[in-house]
C-alpha cells in the first residue's frame, strides 16, 4: 500500500475514534484504559497529539527524554489528558485529518497508534471495534520491530504468530493462531480478547 492509502486508513480510523469519543459519558472519560496508569482521556489526548508534532514540537519532546522514553511519553500523555474534555475534542476536530507525523518516525507508527489505542480506549469500556485486517497487515510487521518498546518483545521472540483472517505469519516457536488484529494487540504488549486466539504459544510469557 502506498503512502496515500495508508494516510487514508489513518484518517478514517481517526474519524471513527472521534465519533467514539463524542459518544462517551463524563465518567467513561475517566475510566482506566488498557495502558497502565492511563485514563481514557489520557490515551485520547496522546493519540491526537501525533499530528500536532511539527519539527519544533518534536524536538522539544525529544529534549525531555532524559528521564527515558516511556516516562516522557507517560508524563506527556497525562499532561495532555488533564485538559478539559471539550478541549481534547476540539483537537480531534482540528487535527484528525492532518497528514503529519513526527519526523523521527515512519508513517506506520501513527497507523499502529490509531489501531491499538482505539482498542485501549474501547475494550475496557465494553465497546467492540473490529480492526480491518488489511490495515493491520500494513502495521504489524513494523510493530514487530518495535515490540520491545511496546511491551511485547519477549512474546514476539518466542512464538510463531499465524493469522486466521489474513495471509500473514511470522516468528518461530510454538504457534499462536487468531485474527490478525488480536496478534497486533499481543505484539504491542496487550492481551487478546478472551477466546480469540489459540495454540500452544499462548502459554509463553509476554
Amino acid at each position: 500500500m502506498d503512502r496515500a492509502g495508508i494516510w487514508q486508513i489513518i484518517i478514517e480510523e481517526r474519524l471513527g475514534i472521534r465519533d467514539l469519543l463524542r459518544s462517551l459519558t463524563p465518567a467513561q472519560w475517566d475510566e482506566p484504559s488498557l495502558c497502565d496508569g492511563w485514563r481514557v482521556r489520557d490515551v485520547a489526548a496522546h493519540l491526537i497529539a501525533n499530528p500536532q508534532l511539527d519539527v519544533a514540537a518534536t524536538l522539544r519532546f525529544v529534549g525531555g527524554m532524559w528521564r527515558g522514553y516511556d516516562t516522557a511519553v507517560r508524563l506527556d500523555g497525562v499532561r495532555r489528558g488533564s485538559a478539559p474534555v471539550e478541549q481534547i475534542l476540539d483537537q480531534w476536530d482540528r487535527f484528525a485529518e492532518v497528514r503529519r507525523h513526527p519526523f523521527v518516525t515512519s508513517i506506520r507508527e501513527p497507523l499502529i497508534d490509531v489501531l491499538v489505542h482505539q482498542q485501549d480506549i474501547a475494550r475496557p469500556l465494553g465497546i467492540r471495534r473490529d480492526l480491518n485486517p488489511a490495515a493491520v497487515g500494513e502495521a504489524i510487521d513494523r510493530a514487530r520491530l518495535m515490540a520491545v518498546a511496546m511491551g511485547g518483545g519477549r512474546l514476539v521472540r518466542s512464538v510463531r504468530m499465524v493469522a486466521t483472517d489474513a495471509d500473514w505469519q511470522a516468528g518461530r516457536g510454538p504457534e499462536i493462531r487468531g485474527p490478525i488484529g488480536e496478534l497486533l494487540m499481543l505484539t504491542c504488549g496487550r492481551t487478546a480478547t478472551p477466546g480469540s486466539v489459540e495454540g500452544p504459544g499462548i502459554a509463553e510469557p509476554a
